[in-house]
């Protein structure tokens, strides 16, 4: 990223514009999952946003670029999805 950001700046602006994108649909899906009482309101926000985008950055680096396998993104996501409700209830 230091590299990507050192040669191309906008590249820099763009990715802190995606992340802060991510950050708030983040935040709106922390806000959904306490109030459906799938996850306690003593979770910090952060904590929560660390755990599932370490989970779905894995699956992303593991699958897309260390597998030849075709990889669909909405379906790993679904997955997680499901194996967290699962985890959490």
């Amino acid at each position: 990223m230091r590299e990507a950001v050192a040669v191309n700046e906008e590249f820099g602006d763009e990715f802190k514009r995606m992340e802060e994108k991510r950050f708030r649909r983040l935040q709106d899906l922390y806000k959904f999952l306490i109030e459906n009482n799938y996850i306690s309101k003593d979770i910090e926000f952060d904590y929560f946003a660390f755990a599932f985008l370490g989970i779905m950055e894995s699956v992303i680096m593991r699958k897309l670029i260390l597998s030849e396998e075709d990889f669909n993104i909405e379906e790993a996501a679904d997955k997680i999805s499901d194996y967290l409700n699962k985890a959490i209830s």
